[in-house]
């Protein structure tokens, strides 16, 4: 194989060796102006990107149809540094790009073959490579390259490069649309989808959809795609309740569809056994014996929830979700969508972005979760949020008389209830016999904190636990108190296959405990992202969808919202968002409270609702002022159907 012949990359291409001192930007345009114009695209083909310099790591694509090429340049995996080679995904071998005919072009087996792709012999570029390698004038080469790229792109077939984002997937069978039994005027269907999209024409199952037709259809602008949180939010309940959360222009001018994510609802849900999920250990374990026994533990709930889910158990991460977002889009007949996802439906949203760019419309990003935290950044961030929203309560309480506290100091209470708690002497109101438990008491005011208008609720949950009376307001309920069946939905699985969380052993877990504590000095740490490290102890060390930033290359900018004040995506995870999005991204900020902006503020909802329509962005840098919490409100509102409140697999809790 000569120095000037290209083979295909299975994931990731890099230039070759001669062009190794040209700077990345000039790369990268030299060898996709080279795709465009020389490799001939089939109907199927996955065609991937460029990357930079020579140690840029393969990486595959997520999802490959059986009998595409992947075609692409340089595919020699690279080897980090002092460690081993990297795996190839299952079913496939790595391309060698330079080697012996003894290592000669390989074909995938399975699922993909490779071809070797010339870039014609009669090529200037054949040329201009060969008189730089030849002759060293590298100095000349960034010129060359610019003034050649800047004459021929514009005449190049560009096709192919469009043609990164993965192929759509063959159109299914209609949906049989029926009208939804909780609303007739929404229709509900199900699509079918592999279980395992590496394998799509293996074992299918359903996914429940749902539609809402826009009800102005001369004004129709497209589908907006609804993405639920939690992880367990419904997109279909989404669906049904969108003429009473969303906008009237938004329901008038585009058809509101959603899906139940897969492993929740209607999309065959992970349901595990309730007795087996009520033994839980508390998560604030005490020794190494308690670390290996909640290890133990988990092992053995992984298999329950297994054995009674089926298949899908081991398939329930977000990326498997945007593949059946965008067969859904396939089987609506959309070339683009736009999409509004809150909380951990922002992932689902980052992540169809980032694999189908060419079909964003214009995507809503609410409340957003970051995908690139390991464990002990998601504890501390997450911690630092729960404790900011505490103190943004206290400074509530001492300047606004609906809260029952307001001439006290409801610091010292609250520290007075969390030893009580520690003691074993805090009951449950209205159920003396169920402790509270400072990790379960430290989660409800958490779980308060989403909705500022709930504040004067919590306020007198206070009063009523200080007092030691029956209290009205919504506490941690244990599902075997509630009449409840022998299997409960444990949506926490999709967490975490979307997030790799190690904690080696009990001194580095107590460790992240101790330095919590210093972080939230009056909750302790955010109950959330401590019990969903705990229950993702013992998780294998591959995962279907570990963490990694976003690249993302939108023709319209996506958009970021957040509240300054989010207890549980947190503001910082929206900046680091916007950054990783680069010019695809632009940040609105909420200088307000809770989690959850649509709805908040006439500033905010009015900015994602011109952005929707008109695809207008706000302006860099922008701000929307704080509305006051409404604490009289109490009914139903958009942040509880998003992201429902969810207290550790066993309980419930709910407004």
């Amino acid at each position: 194989m000569s120095e000037n012949t290209f083979t295909p990359a299975l994931g990731r291409f890099t230039p070759t060796r001669f062009y190794d001192s040209v700077v990345a930007v000039t790369r990268e345009r030299l060898w996709r102006a080279l795709a465009a114009m020389y490799v001939a695209p089939r109907p199927g083909d996955v065609i991937v990107d460029v990357g930079g310099g020579t140690g840029s790591p393969a990486v595959l694509p997520a999802r490959v149809e059986p009998g595409a090429r992947i075609v692409g340049l340089d595919p020699r995996p690279r080897r980090a540094r002092g460690g081993a080679a990297r795996p190839a995904p299952p079913g496939l071998r790595w391309v060698r790009r330079w080697g012996s005919p003894s290592r000669a072009h390989t074909s995938a087996s399975g699922h993909a073959t490779s071809e070797i792709i010339p870039p014609g012999d009669k090529s200037p570029y054949f040329y201009l490579m060969i008189l730089c390698r030849n002759y060293g004038i590298y100095r000349y080469m960034r010129k060359a390259f610019a003034l050649l790229l800047g004459l021929t792109i514009p005449l190049a077939p560009l096709t192919p490069v469009a043609a990164a984002t993965p192929p759509a997937p063959a159109p299914s069978a209609a949906i049989s649309w029926t009208p939804c039994p909780e609303d007739a005027t929404t229709e509900c269907g199900t699509l079918a989808v592999p279980v395992d999209w590496n394998r799509p024409t293996g074992r299918k199952f359903n996914v429940g959809v749902a539609r809402h037709r826009a009800a102005d259809p001369a004004a129709r602008i497209g589908t907006l795609v609804l993405g639920p949180g939690g992880p367990g939010g419904s997109g279909v309940d989404l669906v049904l309740a969108s003429s009473q959360i969303f906008g009237p222009d938004l329901v008038r001018r585009f058809d509101i569809v959603g899906l139940d994510p897969r492993g929740t609802n209607r999309s065959n849900p992970v349901v595990c056994s309730t007795d087996l999920l009520l033994q839980s250990p508390d998560p604030l374990l005490k020794n190494q014996a308690e670390f290996d026994r909640a290890r133990a533990y988990n092992r053995r709930l992984r298999a329950d929830c297994r054995a009674r889910t089926g298949p899908v158990f081991d398939h329930v991460d977000s990326l498997s979700t945007t593949a059946d977002l965008d067969a859904f889009r396939a089987a609506l007949g959309e070339e683009k969508l736009s999409f509004w996802g809150g909380s951990y439906g922002t992932l689902l949203g980052q992540q169809y972005a980032d694999r189908y760019p060419r079909r964003v419309r214009a995507f809503v990003l609410d409340s957003t979760i970051d995908h690139t935290f390991d464990t002990r950044s998601f504890l501390d961030d997450e911690s630092r949020g729960a404790q900011d929203l505490f103190n943004e309560f206290v400074a509530w309480c001492e300047r606004d008389e609906n809260c029952l506290q307001h001439d006290g100091d409801v610091r010292t209470l609250w520290k007075g209830l969390m030893a009580r708690a520690d003691r074993g002497e805090l009951g449950t109101p209205g159920q003396p016999d169920v402790p509270l438990t400072p990790f379960l008491l430290s989660w409800t005011a958490l779980d308060y904190f989403y909705v500022p208008d709930a504040w004067r609720s919590f306020s007198e949950l206070l009063a009523d636990l200080d007092a030691g009376r029956p209290s009205a307001q919504r506490l941690p309920t244990p599902l075997a108190a509630t009449g409840s069946q022998d299997v409960t939905p444990n949506p926490f699985q999709i967490l975490c296959e979307d997030y790799r969380l190690p904690v080696r052993d009990y001194r580095e877990y107590s460790n992240h405990l101790r330095r919590l504590e210093k972080i939230a000095p009056d909750l302790r740490y955010s109950s959330l992202a401590a019990f969903s490290v705990f229950a993702c102890l013992g998780e294998p060390d591959t995962i279907p969808n570990p963490q990694r930033p976003i690249s993302a290359r939108t023709d319209v900018p996506v958009l970021v919202v957040n509240s300054l004040h989010d207890p549980a995506t947190v503001y910082p995870w929206a900046v680091n968002v916007t950054r990783q999005l680069g010019h695809s991204g632009r940040l609105l900020t909420y200088e307000g409270w809770g989690h959850i902006v649509y709805g908040r503020s006439p500033c905010a909802t009015g900015a994602i609702e011109a952005y929707l329509i008109s695809r207008t962005l706000p302006a860099r840098g922008a701000r929307c002022p704080a509305v006051p919490p409404n604490t009289g409100a109490r009914n139903l509102n958009l942040q509880q159907l998003v992201s429902p409140l969810i207290t550790r697999p066993g309980w419930t809790s709910t407004f």
